[in-house]
């Protein structure tokens, strides 16, 4: 029972005559209350034992006490809660300090951006400047900063549009007049590899081909370049294996449509999982790409020890109509090897003594014995000329260079083959009784010994 509920039972108790007197008669002490036990004086109850007509009602303690209880535990939980408002309030004003000190470091993070942006800004047209050249302005001799090249200016803008388009022309132009019979690389690459530094240089967003090289479809293209590159080689090359033609214009088509397919898939979901670190760490990167290439070089070294068993595959899959022109190395090496083996036994001996003939003398590797194979086999079509030809490798050719000038071998020789050949050179008359001596060599073998130096010696 509640405190409440005990007041009103004591009211419930009193007589009717009695409860209407709310005052004491005179010369009399108003009655004292008394608080029950657990409640604070302000709210006790009437004393009956004072108070004239007023009966004592059973009291209920233990409920009592658990009401104060409860009073103590909800003040203490005010106390808490406001304790908690007062340290939220402090969390709040900290926190809004700290979001006004990232607030500031945000400004300026951007001001130093914005002044790096610019900085980046003047170092592109300092290089537009140094690729096209100074103009001078002012006075005599007033050339310097104030000369870049600024897409700002008329003139400036106008030079690299020039120059930008210059660049893109020298790019198509190598695309349509290079083709297979044109030495590459070498000088012939410096076209469009100049021709793509113009562009890089001149061709910014304030240019027609700046804003040309910006269109969405070709930096799609750009993103996905690497990958086509990757991709349309084997599909290139395996097709071609399999028909073993030239590939018809239709189905070059069609395989580069696949590949600009292929690209963008592997573009996306290959390239890109592999720059996002949260996905794939860069130590994964390398041991994934460490398999791979194993995985690769393992498969050549399987397809080189089973080349002759890949071939009679190959070879069984081609129509028996055409299976005869088809021939394996080995198989040609021998054929050669038996065709200039009837030539080479009088390819050594002495000129005649017919001084009507053209004596001509052949000197280089394996492949003077070809050429000198052809002459002979077509010897009717050289009516008074006379061939002969000797072992004599390109790296040996220094060695016989010093041999013609000075008529003596060098004291040093690399090649343990070169001393017979050269001696026999020395020794026998078919040098010095040649009208013409015919150099012949496989010179891109010997590219790793030197750059010719030995045959251009010998010739001059």
């Amino acid at each position: 029972m509640t405190s409440i509920g005990l007041v009103a039972a004591l009211t419930l108790a009193v007589p009717p005559a009695q409860a209407q007197s709310t005052t004491a008669p005179p010369g009399t002490t108003p009655p004292t209350t008394t608080s029950p036990p657990g409640l604070p004086p302000d709210q006790g109850l009437p004393d009956p034992r004072l108070t004239p007509g007023l009966q004592a009602v059973p009291v209920d303690s233990a409920a009592l006490r658990a009401a104060a209880q409860e009073r103590r535990d909800a003040v203490r939980t005010i106390a808490e809660s406001d304790a908690a408002v007062t340290a939220a309030s402090a969390e709040l004003a900290r926190l809004g300090v700290e979001r006004a000190r990232a607030e500031a470091e945000r400004v300026d993070a951007a001001t130093r951006a914005t002044a790096a942006g610019e900085e980046i800004d003047r170092a592109d047209r300092t290089l537009r400047s140094i690729a096209v050249g100074t103009f001078v302005r002012g006075g005599p001799g007033q050339v310097g900063l104030e000369t870049i090249v600024d897409p700002g200016n008329r003139i400036d803008r106008l030079a690299g549009e020039a120059v930008g388009w210059g660049g893109m022309a020298m790019i198509v132009l190598a695309l349509f007049l290079f083709d297979e019979r044109t030495p590459f690389p070498g000088l012939n690459a410096a076209l469009p590899t100049i021709g793509t530094a113009l562009v890089l240089l001149f061709a910014s967003d304030r240019t027609s081909v700046g804003r040309m090289l910006a269109w969405r479809p070709l930096v799609g293209l750009g993103l996905i370049s690497y990958s086509a590159y990757l991709w349309h080689q084997p599909l290139f090359a395996f097709t071609k294996h399999a028909l073993l033609a030239d590939l018809p214009t239709d189905l070059a088509i069609v395989l580069c449509a696949v590949t600009i397919v292929l690209a963008g898939l592997s573009w996306r979901y290959i390239e890109q999982p592999f720059r996002d670190r949260s996905l794939i760490s860069r130590g994964a990167v390398f041991a994934l790409s460490a398999a791979g290439m194993a995985a690769f070089v393992g498969l050549g070294v399987i397809g080189h020890r089973m080349s002759d068993r890949i071939t009679q595959i190959r070879l069984r899959s081609v129509d028996p109509a055409r299976r005869s022109q088809f021939r394996t190395r080995e198989s040609l090496v021998a054929d050669r090897n038996a065709f200039v083996a009837q030539f080479l036994p009088g390819a050594g001996n002495d000129f005649s003594s017919n001084t009507a003939t053209k004596k001509i003398l052949i000197l280089g590797d394996s492949v003077s014995e070809d050429l000198y194979s052809a002459l002979m086999v077509n010897s009717e079509l050289f009516p008074g000329i006379e061939f002969r030809r000797l072992m004599l490798d390109e790296p040996c050719m220094q060695a016989a260079a010093h041999l013609v000038a000075k008529g003596e071998l060098p004291t040093a020789i690399d090649e343990k083959t070169c001393r017979v050949a050269l001696e026999r050179l020395r020794d026998g008359p078919l040098l010095k009784a040649a009208d013409v001596v015919v150099l012949c060599s496989n010179w891109p073998r010997y590219i790793t010994h030197s750059t010719h130096e030995g045959g251009i010696e010998l010739a001059e």
